[in-house]
């Protein structure tokens, strides 16, 4: 199945309404709600989906650009979508527009889960939390 990747800036008139309908099914879930229980909705972030023929989000990331750094965040992928590529191009989205805005890193934090992904992508680690990874990539 084809999806289209939508770009939205919830700071724009009509953008976070449309964003948190779209997204707003995806957290209804507990799983997601396990795998991902901190979702960060700050100013400053722009957002891909994944959106299905259906207007079913099926994954979403969001970015912000502050001196150069993009910040890479909620980075999701459902699991019937998982292994299809779909994590790799919500995040293509988002690089290009963060170095649309200037950036030259990316910094992330990653779950457990999520480090494997990270650097296959060629993100390294920086630092450590807890379970939680801080990991870069140069644009």
């Amino acid at each position: 199945m084809e999806l289209d990747y939508l770009l939205l800036n919830p700071a724009e008139r009509g953008e976070r309404d449309r964003l948190f309908t779209l997204i707003g099914p995806l957290f209804a879930s507990r799983r997601v709600r396990r795998e991902m229980p901190y979702m960060h909705h700050e100013d400053g972030f722009v957002w891909s989906v994944a959106v299905s023929g259906a207007q079913e989000a099926v994954a979403m990331g969001s970015v912000d650009v502050q001196e150069g750094v993009a910040t890479l965040r909620n980075l999701y992928v459902a699991p019937a979508w998982r292994g299809r590529g779909v994590g790799r191009r919500i995040t293509d989205h988002l690089f290009a527009h963060a170095c649309g805005r200037g950036a030259r890193w990316v910094r992330a934090v990653a779950s457990p889960g999520a480090i494997g992904g990270f650097e296959r992508r060629g993100f390294y680690r920086v630092s450590a939390r807890g379970q939680y990874v801080t990991m870069e990539l140069a644009l």
